[in-house]
C-alpha cells in the first residue's frame, strides 16, 4: 500500500506536523509513507522530513498512483478532487478548533464507512441503520457513537481492540480495569496509542506487582452518570470488573444546566439535550420552545440552579458506586478537569479560554469548580480531582486541547494518576494521588 502525506503549505505547528507523521506511519506503515510539499516549502520541511522521500507536490498529479492520501491540515486547509474508487482520502487536523471534539483522522472518500473504515459495520441492525459517517448512532439503551477514524473500536463503538467478553473467565490475579465516561474518557482527540486508557495500560504493565491488568475503555461521546451505569449493566457487568473508573462530571454540569427543570429537580434525570430533537422529529412538536444547544434559557427563563444539577448527579454517580461495590468492585471517582482549571495556561490554552468565555461557558466553569469543592468535602469516597492535579502543572505543554478535552499530553497525566491510585490500591492504602501539587 502506497502512502502520500501533503505536507500545509503554511507555518503549521512543527510538533503538530511530527505527530501527524508518526500516527501515518503507524496506521498504515512507515516504509510505504511518501511525504510532498510545494517545491518552495522543501527547505524548511527537510528536517520535519527527517530522511523520509519527499516529493514535489503538484495538485492531481501528485497523488496519482498512491493508495492512500493524506492531507495535513495546516491554516489554510487543501481540498482533495478527483480521488479514484480505488483510493482513500483523509485530512489530519493539527488543530482541534477546525472540526471541535473530533479526532485528528477525518475521511473525506469514500464519504462513508465501509468495512476497511469500520469492520463492525454490519455486525448489528443499528449499526446498519446508522448514517455510517462520523456521529451519533441511534440505540434502543442510549445512543451509540460511530467514530472508528481513531483507531480500533468494537462493535458497540467502544474503544476497545480485544474480545474482552473472554475475560469473565480470568484467573484471581488477573484484575479488569473499566473506564467510564464521555468523550474525555473516550479520549476523543487522541489517537488509540495516544488515549489515557491505553496509557495506563502500558503503566501497569510496566509496574506490574502482584496483579496483572487488562484496562477496557467503556468511555462514549457525550455520555452522562446515567449512560454510564447503563454502559456498566449492558455490557461490562459481565466481565465483573474489579476497578470501575468513572471519569466525568462536564457532562452532567453541561446537560444538567440546560434540561428539563421537572426532571432534573425532582428526578435526579440528567441527559443529552439531543433527545429533545428526538422528540420534535418524531412527534412533529417543532414549535414547542426549548432552549438552544448550549443554553440555559428559553427567552428570559433560566432552566436550572447549580445546586439542583450537583444534587442530581451526586445522586446517580453514588448510585453508579453502590452498582459497582455491590458487583464486588472498586470504584474510582474522577472529577475531570477542564481549561480553566490551568492555572498556567501556554499560549494556545489561553486562546482556547477566550474562546469559551461566553455567558453559558461562565456558568459551566463556576459550577465545575463548585463541584470540585463540594465533592473534596464528602466522605467514603475515593476520589481523583483532576482539577487540583491539571491546575498544578507548568506551561510546558498543552494539556488541553479544548475546553474539555484533554491533549495526548494531558492524557499522559491522567494515566499516570489513575496508575498511581490503582497501585495504592493494590499496595492497601488509600490518599488521593496528587504528585504535581
Amino acid at each position: 500500500m502506497k502512502v502520500l502525506a501533503v505536507l500545509p503549505p503554511d507555518d503549521a505547528i512543527v510538533n503538530d506536523l511530527v505527530r501527524g507523521i508518526r500516527v501515518i506511519e503507524k496506521r498504515f506503515g512507515a516504509e510505504t509513507l511518501t511525504l510532498a510539499a510545494e517545491e518552495d516549502d522543501h527547505a524548511r520541511y527537510a528536517d520535519i522530513a527527517g530522511g523520509r522521500r519527499l516529493e514535489k507536490y503538484v495538485s492531481g498529479w501528485t497523488e496519482r498512483g498512491f493508495n492512500v492520501i493524506v492531507y495535513m491540515l495546516g491554516l489554510t486547509p487543501r481540498m482533495f478532487k478527483g480521488a479514484s474508487s480505488a483510493q482513500r482520502v483523509y485530512l489530519f487536523q493539527t488543530t482541534s478548533v477546525i472540526h471541535p471534539g473530533r479526532g485528528p483522522f477525518i475521511l473525506k472518500h469514500p464519504e462513508k464507512y465501509d468495512e476497511i473504515e469500520h469492520p463492525h459495520i454490519e455486525t448489528h441492525i443499528f449499526n446498519r441503520l446508522s448514517s455510517r459517517s462520523w456521529g451519533f448512532v441511534n440505540f434502543p439503551y442510549g445512543n451509540l457513537y460511530m467514530d472508528p477514524e481513531l483507531g480500533p473500536v468494537d462493535s458497540m463503538g467502544f474503544r476497545i481492540a480485544i474480545d474482552w467478553r473472554a475475560l469473565a473467565d480470568r484467573d484471581p490475579d488477573h484484575k479488569v480495569v473499566a473506564i467510564f465516561g464521555g468523550s474525555a474518557a473516550f479520549s476523543c482527540l487522541c489517537m488509540f496509542d495516544e488515549m489515557f486508557a491505553t496509557r495506563l495500560q502500558e503503566r501497569l504493565d510496566a509496574d506490574r506487582r502482584r496483579f496483572r491488568y487488562t484496562v477496557l475503555n467503556f468511555g462514549m461521546h457525550d455520555h452522562v452518570v446515567i449512560q454510564e451505569m447503563m454502559a456498566y449493566l449492558l455490557h461490562a457487568s459481565s466481565v465483573t470488573p474489579d476497578i470501575v473508573l468513572s471519569h466525568g462530571g462536564h457532562n452532567d454540569c453541561w446537560y444538567g444546566l440546560q434540561d428539563d427543570t421537572y426532571l432534573v429537580s425532582h428526578c435526579n434525570l440528567i441527559y443529552p439535550r439531543h433527545a429533545e430533537e428526538w422528540s420534535k422529529f418524531i412527534h412533529d412538536t417543532k414549535n414547542i420552545a426549548t432552549p438552544p444547544q448550549f443554553s440555559c434559557a428559553v427567552g428570559e427563563t433560566r432552566n436550572n440552579i447549580p445546586q439542583k444539577v450537583f444534587k442530581a448527579y451526586v445522586t446517580r454517580k453514588r448510585q453508579f458506586k453502590h452498582m459497582v461495590e455491590s458487583n464486588g468492585g472498586t470504584f474510582l471517582w474522577g472529577h475531570q478537569p477542564v481549561i480553566w482549571n490551568r492555572s498556567h495556561m501556554t499560549e494556545w490554552e489561553k486562546y482556547i479560554a477566550q474562546r469559551n468565555s461566553g455567558p453559558f461557558m461562565r456558568r459551566l466553569r463556576t459550577m465545575m469548580s463548585r463541584a470540585s469543592d463540594d465533592l473534596a468535602a464528602m466522605q467514603g469516597l475515593r476520589l481523583i480531582d483532576f482539577t487540583r492535579v491539571f491546575a498544578a502543572l507548568g506551561d510546558d505543554d498543552d494539556y488541553m486541547w479544548d475546553h474539555v478535552h484533554a491533549s495526548p499530553a494531558g492524557d499522559e497525566v491522567i494515566a499516570r494518576v489513575y496508575g498511581d491510585a490503582i497501585l495504592a490500591l493494590e499496595d492497601g492504602r488509600w490518599t488521593e494521588p496528587t504528585p504535581w501539587m
